[in-house]
């Protein structure tokens, strides 16, 4: 089913100092002042649903997403159907403004706003005081990290402000100390663009460190105009192997993409719970206790019995493993099970953000950033920007279909290409899909070049073409099954080797990472790739990822990444 986005206004903070923090605005004026924009769901969105049914709020605007569905099928119903005389066209308009209205009523959150930070005063004042909205009182909720970064505040109708900080809390223990700046970014998390998934049978394990000793150039800022100094260092510095990374078995994995109406199983899973988060890998850790743990599925979790002694557990009993850094507030529960019924009574759901692509692209857009950090020779440029160009001379009508590709999107359909034959109004472009010699008319070639011209202009200052796509770092599974067990650490991979199913297919040995924002050189890696038989085995699963050895720097170079999107070409 689609999960069609709903609808939350949003304010600039100098807009609403200009009104002295008090405003009357209805659904339409906000759309007028383009002051409405479309969310994608989310939990706290959900638990705003879920109070608000609970407090008896209008019928008319629980969100039933089947009924949505027949909404938009009715819209488009009437758009189809022939219209024989002007009475018809009016009719249909008044049929599709009240079937529009109910998907508005459905789909609006008014008790849910987002402000837009332009002076810091400005949000001394609205923290402080809040912001009179339509005669109801709104105050801060939450601020997410990617929220945080565009200056972005969610707000909450005092109504019920109070009611949805207790669910979000979910029974934690408050007076557990730490940073309120971590608990600010593990609270936003909730609003993450979600899709709700079953609940996992899931155990939480420590997280494991080790010391590697390795070369960096060593910055000490310096006062007034004088550049940094840099020197180089040896280091020593622990790393958590498995930051932000867990375990999730193919059986559940097969689960939750059914349930995602996938027609494939993703390698991996980016998902959020409440005060937990991270990356799932798809690995059959049951296999691995059976092969090669002599049938022994206990290990030990990362709480403890009322005695201080470890909890022992059946590995069999779980379809995923979460690592001590995934469930960020682990220790405010007494227990896994405490958590796990708070959740429940709070119907605090699992959510999947982000899972792998049925297909890797192929190719990516490099930029400036990224060139200008390896050492290009002059006579590489003309190498390096060939399959740019290629491409360009392509589009730009020397190849129909690479024009049409650029025109339709790589992931062109039989059924899109019907829709859009049916539906769209670029009639130039249905043209040329039914008669290819159009590519020659001059009307035609006139359009694409006006279209392209802007990547064109883009391409003059390094923003290029290549073989390459964003993949997820993955930290050997091999390896995290060998800790969890009570195993020596020593993974399927050595120093300075990796893995990639991708990359492999394709007889590639040797690969360039890189993690944007880059911002030093030495976060532009070359990475020797193997590709044995054991490791096309137990890493079967995987299809996407690059997966790294547990005995490196490797998350150094990437920025201090945890197990998240980087570039590789």
């Amino acid at each position: 089913m689609v999960n069609r986005q709903l609808f939350t206004m949003k304010f600039k903070s100098t807009r609403l100092k200009k009104y002295k923090y008090d405003i009357h605005i209805d659904y339409q004026e906000a759309l007028d002042n383009n002051e409405i924009i479309a969310l994608a769901d989310s939990q706290i969105l959900r638990t705003i649903r879920d109070v608000i049914a609970d407090k008896g709020g209008d019928s008319s605007r629980i969100l039933d997403r089947e009924l949505l569905e027949e909404f938009y099928y009715e819209i488009n119903a009437i758009r189809r159907k022939k219209r024989n005389n002007t009475e018809d066209t009016l009719n249909n308009v008044i049929k599709i403004k009240e079937i529009k209205d109910k998907i508005i009523n459905m789909c609006f959150v008014p008790e849910y706003i987002t402000i837009v930070i332009e002076d810091i005063s400005h949000y001394d004042y609205l923290y402080k005081n809040g912001l009179m909205l339509n005669g109801v009182v709104y105050y801060r909720l939450s601020v997410s990290a990617g929220q945080g970064r565009v200056s972005t505040v969610v707000f909450c109708s005092s109504d019920i402000l109070e009611t949805v900080n207790v669910i979000l809390d979910n029974g934690r223990n408050k007076e557990k100390v730490f940073s309120p700046s971590k608990f600010n970014a593990y609270k936003g998390t909730y609003s993450s663009a979600t899709k709700p998934v079953s609940t996992p049978r899931f155990c939480v394990v420590p997280d494991f460190e080790s010391p590697t000793i390795f070369d960096v150039n060593w910055v000490t800022e310096t006062e007034g105009e004088l550049d940094d100094e840099i020197k180089p260092k040896t280091i020593t510095k622990n790393f958590n192997r498995w930051d932000g990374m867990g375990i999730i078995s193919p059986t559940f994995a097969k689960q939750w993409a059914d349930e995602l109406d996938l027609d494939y199983v993703p390698a991996e899973f980016c998902t959020r719970q409440s005060f937990l988060k991270g990356m799932f890998c798809v690995f059959d850790f049951h296999e691995f206790c059976k092969v090669k743990n002599n049938g022994n599925y206990i290990t030990k979790s990362v709480y403890k019995d009322k005695e201080g002694n470890d909890i022992e557990i059946d590995l069999r009993d779980y379809d995923m493993i979460v690592t001590e850094g995934q469930f960020k507030l682990w220790d405010s529960f007494n227990s896994l099970e405490q958590y796990k019924e708070n959740c429940e009574t709070n119907k605090l759901k699992w959510g999947v953000a982000l899972y792998t692509d049925k297909e890797l692209k192929n190719n990516l857009k490099y930029n400036y950033q990224f060139l200008q950090s390896l050492n290009i020779k002059s006579e590489d440029v003309p190498k390096l920007c060939e399959e740019f160009i290629n491409w360009i001379q392509g589009v730009n009508t020397d190849d129909v279909w690479y024009s049409i590709l650029f025109l339709m999107g790589v992931n062109v359909t039989e059924t899109s290409i019907v829709n859009y034959l049916r539906d769209s109004k670029n009639y130039w472009v249905k043209s040329l899909i039914v008669n290819h010699d159009l590519i020659n008319d001059k009307y035609v070639k006139q359009k694409i070049y006006n279209l392209i011209k802007t990547k064109i202009d883009k391409g003059c200052m390094g923003s290029i073409i290549l073989t390459g796509n964003n993949q997820t770092l993955v930290s050997d599974p091999y390896a995290m099954m060998e800790y969890v067990c009570g195993k020596e650490v020593k993974g399927l991979l050595g120093e300075r080797k990796y893995y990639s199913n991708y990359w492999n297919e394709k007889g590639v040995t040797e690969i360039l990472g890189t993690r944007p924002p880059l911002t030093y050189r030495s976060e532009c890696l070359k990475m020797e790739l193997e590709n044995t038989e054991e490791q096309r085995y137990w890493y079967k699963h995987m299809y996407g990822g690059i997966i790294l050895n547990v005995h490196g720097y490797e998350t150094d170079n990437f920025a201090g990444s945890d197990k998240l999107n980087v570039t590789f070409i």
